[in-house]
């Protein structure tokens, strides 16, 4: 199974999937991209950091199942990383090229993740980018949150306890194939004691919450 990672730079992507790794055994594709080694990253492991050259050369050679130009810089993932995998994969792609291979495949798996602007802000400040790169990015991000309903799920860090409410996933009423076997959910001890749809308090969606 290809589960396909995706959403603005500075969400935590690396992050999550670092997490999952740790506790799952899941291979992960390392992409190709032409831009610059940042501290901390390591050639081979972060990605395969290759010359814009050397990277519009292998995209003559046909050697991208997927790539895309994001923001001044490509990237892509090979073909041979998702023909050889023998395991769960896990690819880390840039919206386009994710929406793109969710097209293709019915089995690939498509996760969006997200944060509030505030916090993108921060992080990407965090990172050193100057105001005219981040408000750059900032415009970026809510073009790729535009094709959020192309994935199977989303995770983002909004959250507000008075409008909290969930039905079971596993609810047979809801009729939905979730893809992902039952007995591998990760599930918290709170979101394994949500109710079934007939048994839940429903929302009036009339009020606001947010006042």
């Amino acid at each position: 199974m290809i589960f396909i990672f995706s959403g603005p730079s500075g969400v935590g992507k690396s992050t999550i999937i670092d997490a999952i790794r740790q506790k799952r055994d899941f291979q992960f594709s390392v992409s190709y991209t032409s831009r610059n080694i940042r501290e901390g990253e390591y050639n081979g492991e972060d990605y395969n950091f290759v010359s814009e050259a050397d990277f519009l050369k292998l995209v003559e050679d046909d050697f991208f199942i997927e790539y895309e130009k994001y923001g001044r810089n490509y990237y892509g993932t090979s073909k041979n990383s998702v023909n050889d995998s023998t395991n769960s994969l896990i690819l880390d792609l840039e919206v386009n090229g994710a929406t793109k291979l969710l097209s293709t495949n019915k089995d690939y798996v498509g996760i969006f993740i997200d944060i509030d602007d505030k916090e993108l802000i921060k992080r990407l400040t965090k990172r050193g980018h100057n105001e005219a790169f981040i408000d750059e990015r900032m415009r970026l991000a809510e073009y790729q949150r535009s094709f959020q309903d192309k994935f199977h799920y989303k995770v983002d860090n909004y959250h507000h306890l008075q409008s909290e409410g969930s039905i079971a996933p596993n609810d047979s009423e809801l009729g939905i194939d979730w893809i992902v076997p039952e007995k591998e959910w990760i599930q918290s001890d709170k979101d394994r004691k949500h109710p079934f749809l007939k048994n839940a308090v429903l929302f009036d969606y009339k009020k606001n919450l947010y006042v």
